[in-house]
């Protein structure tokens, strides 16, 4: 709400164009992200009622293992192709070329905070099967006048892509925030020795990226990509080429 009430303040189309961006990234965290935490809840549950701390590091570690493995690659991924997307999900009718690019724009800085998103609603979650709902809404409101701070800084150099931006830092900073309540609580989760996958994530992550836009582009320069069937197949063959070649260096890193 605070959001859109500063992007009324900006240029016409600021707020449609976050709103189309949010909606795609969106996407992959409620098909997987959402999922994923409703799925590891009852075992969170069950292992706090038994008062099984260790086994409930093993699978709040699991899980959140889970959320980067698709995370990351997911947001590499909307960055990549942002422009391909929104073209064929919503250029057509009044939505302009100029659109497209708000909201491309806008995309681009959502999809940084994509893994936060996820992360943060498993670890919230972590924190009821504790009974504990107090925690993460304290922690949620400092984070909201925070995330109205950065909007309010932010618009001055990225405009509406700034509320964007404003957003995926907020989120990274109530991970953070949560990740070490949270280990105050339960105790160490030694995150550090998770450093080396997380690498192995971001390299394949990087490859997974190049491939998408090799692909792209080749389409872009040997098709008629104002042909919407076209479209559909240069994002579809660009999705599948970078997801294989992002699974195939994750077997090969041992990830």
């Amino acid at each position: 709400v605070v959001d859109r009430t500063i992007a009324s303040t900006l240029i016409d189309g600021s707020i449609s164009a976050l709103y189309y961006s949010n909606r795609l990234v969106q996407f992959p965290l409620g098909a997987f992200g959402i999922a994923i935490s409703i799925a590891i809840f009852p075992t969170l549950a069950k292992q706090t009622a038994s008062n099984n701390i260790t086994e409930f590091k093993k699978s709040l570690l699991f899980g959140l293992r889970m959320l980067l493995f698709i995370t990351i690659p997911s947001a590499v991924g909307l960055i990549v192709l942002k422009d391909s997307l929104i073209r064929l999900i919503y250029e057509h009718g009044i939505f302009s070329r100029a659109a497209t690019n708000m909201t491309a724009s806008a995309l681009f800085y959502y999809s940084i905070g994509l893994f936060a998103y996820a992360c943060v609603r498993l670890i919230t979650m972590s924190f009821y099967a504790l009974k504990d709902t107090k925690t993460p809404v304290k922690i949620g409101i400092y984070i909201v006048f925070i995330n109205i701070a950065l909007d309010l800084i932010l618009i001055r150099y990225l405009a509406h892509s700034g509320l964007a931006l404003a957003t995926s830092v907020a989120a990274i900073l109530n991970l953070i925030i949560l990740l070490k309540v949270l280990q105050n609580k339960i105790g160490d989760m030694e995150l550090k020795s998770q450093i080396s996958f997380l690498i192995k994530i971001i390299l394949s992550s990087i490859f997974l990226g190049i491939i998408c836009v090799l692909v792209n582009n080749y389409f872009s320069s040997v098709f008629d990509l104002s042909n919407k069937y076209n479209q559909i197949i240069q994002v579809i063959v660009s999705i599948f080429s970078g997801g294989m070649v992002y699974l195939i260096s994750s077997y090969i890193l041992r990830v």
